[in-house]
């Protein structure tokens, strides 16, 4: 197993997406308490979650990062398993593995193994099991350079006004771009079953989805 603690500059970037309540205040009172330079705070207006991810990831200082939605958890080996085999394969756009469910209280009620439930390939140019199934979810290692030459995650207000299905249009866009992504065959994350969270909104992932998929065709016609 490598050490990654020693290697990188270890930094916490924060992006406050024009909060209205005293986030900012509070972000700034812990990056005074922190090393200098430890804490980088970003200001801009409201520009929603998939101006503010690329915009993170824009300001990353490492080549490999893992976004991770606010009630979602990381499993403690995730960091881990995720850069170790980023290490083996630096060509992998994006590094992903199985997860639990988890409910509001945090206990686990279900395990998704992608390995057990598909046949379809799970690592290389997986886009023709994508289009049947997002199986990347949450917790992913993405490649910073990748992820920026298309375009981050920004997605256009006609396809969804809140960003909502912003990252599986950008697997779709890497996919199309002719990158591959890896599967690792452990659980990396607890997927939280929030009913206020913008990912597990269905009416509006209803909504969004066909745009999403015209999108998608609209990049690859053949």
């Amino acid at each position: 197993v490598r050490s990654y603690s020693n290697r990188f500059n270890n930094k916490i970037v924060v992006v406050n997406d024009g909060s209205t309540d005293n986030s900012l205040t509070l972000i700034e009172a812990f990056s005074a308490r922190q090393a200098r330079g430890l804490v980088r705070i970003i200001s801009q207006p409201n520009m929603g979650v998939a101006t503010a991810l690329t915009v993170s990831i824009e300001n990353a200082s490492h080549n490999h990062v893992i976004p991770m939605g606010a009630d979602d958890l990381l499993h403690p080996r995730a960091v881990e398993l995720l850069l170790n085999y980023a290490h083996l394969h630096p060509e992998h756009a994006i590094i992903y593995g199985d997860y639990y469910l988890m409910d509001q209280a945090g206990n686990v009620t279900g395990e998704i193994r992608h390995s057990q439930r598909r046949c379809d390939p799970l690592e290389g140019n997986i886009l023709a099991t994508m289009l049947w199934e997002n199986v990347t979810g949450a917790g992913n290692c993405i490649r910073r350079d990748a992820v920026l030459s298309v375009g981050g995650y920004l997605i256009d207000p006609k396809i969804s006004k809140t960003g909502t299905l912003a990252d599986v249009l950008l697997n779709y866009r890497l996919l199309l771009a002719g990158h591959t992504f890896g599967y690792v065959p452990e659980f990396i994350f607890y997927y939280r079953n929030t009913p206020g969270s913008v990912s597990k909104n269905r009416p509006q992932v209803q909504a969004a989805m066909p745009r999403v998929m015209a999108e998608v065709f609209r990049m690859n016609p053949h």
